[in-house]
């Protein structure tokens, strides 16, 4: 049964690679030509941009890969009557499951570990790199703490920030001064300024410049990224550890991880509820038609983060219930259909 049990994992993770280099083949591609539209003297900065964000496509992919892997593993298997002989000599239908939750479980595995050591150092360079070399884009990004406002264009992988302005106001909310900075560095309970303007406003209009300038607050760079960045950008460990300050899309980024698993096992063993009751009329037909239902049910679990904000319905909510209803389906599919059993084709 062991040899069985590996010869099936080799099907499908030859499968399901083959499939993870065709998507992200063609995801090369169309950013390629996405990037061919810009100068010159960009195309240098695109391939790198191109090339660090691979690591995220393949998280992306993971699910429907494995899904389409799984399809392709089984519908080859029961089109060879290999299969059939399977069933025949005992393996049922509960190991195959076991088989496609153990794989898919090893696949998000893999897939939180990218994100958090490999996608995120990745995204954050690449999105800096980005920033700084588009001359175009006009970033701002806002902060209030107390009362200062913050702004300032990008916050580098070295927790430094660029191009800062910082708005001071009173307690009746009446503008006192404008710092303006270049740059700015953390020192534990403060901020160093760099090439600093500063504006006073009163009687007169007083601006003075300084070389090095000091900031006092506990406004650290992780609750800047709180604040004000992409969820996509931070470890889900950092997500977790500052879970009551996140804002609701940054929750539900970290909601979406979690649950992320049980919506790629539910994926997998779609291709399980749609061979085994049939195993006497799949074709390249049920690769098509099961894959179909797999976007959608992965398009229906990408949109649950905007039907989580449209309607204020929690995401723990919105992001469990689909692969909890994909799962049900492919308990009905598997189990109490009339042709759940299957109808073994004999070799003559």
């Amino acid at each position: 049964m062991l040899l069985l049990n590996r010869y099936i994992i080799t099907e499908i993770v030859r499968s399901t690679i083959w499939v993870i280099a065709v998507l992200l083949g063609i995801d090369v591609v169309f950013s390629f030509a996405e990037w061919s539209g810009r100068p010159h003297s960009a195309n240098e900065l695109g391939m790198l941009y191109i090339g660090y964000r691979v690591p995220e496509k393949m998280n992306l992919y993971f699910p429907i890969a494995l899904l389409i892997g799984n399809l392709i593993a089984f519908t080859r298997l029961a089109m060879h009557n290999e299969l059939t002989i399977m069933l025949l000599a005992g393996l049922n239908r509960w190991r195959l499951m076991i088989i496609v939750m153990v794989l898919a479980i090893l696949c998000e595995g893999i897939a939180i570990a990218n994100r958090e050591y490999i996608v995120f150092q990745a995204k954050r360079v690449t999105t800096a790199q980005v920033t700084e070399s588009d001359e175009r884009t006009v970033h701002t990004n806002w902060l209030r703490h107390n009362n200062d406002y913050l702004s300032y264009a990008t916050l580098q992988p070295d927790n430094s920030l660029t191009q800062i302005a910082i708005y001071r106001f009173d307690a009746h909310m009446k503008l006192q001064q404008v710092w303006r900075a270049q740059r700015a560095w953390f020192e534990s309970d403060y901020w160093q300024l760099a090439q600093v303007e500063i504006t006073t406003l009163g009687t007169r209009v007083d601006t003075h410049h300084f070389d090095r300038h000091t900031w006092k607050t506990q406004l650290s760079p992780i609750a800047i990224q709180l604040a004000t960045a992409d969820a996509t950008l931070l470890p889900l460990s950092t997500l977790w550890r500052h879970y009551d300050t996140l804002q609701h899309a940054q929750r539900a980024e970290l909601w979406r991880y979690i649950v992320r698993p049980l919506a790629t096992i539910a994926l997998a063993l779609l291709a399980v509820a749609l061979i085994i009751p049939r195993l006497n009329r799949v074709n390249t037909t049920t690769i098509f038609i099961g894959s179909a239902i797999g976007i959608i049910f992965y398009v229906v679990q990408y949109c649950a983060h905007a039907i989580s904000l449209a309607w204020h319905i929690s995401p723990v909510i919105v992001f469990i219930i689909p692969p909890i209803a994909m799962l049900v389906i492919n308990g009905m599919l598997l189990f109490f259909r009339k042709s759940a059993v299957p109808l073994l084709k004999v070799p003559e």
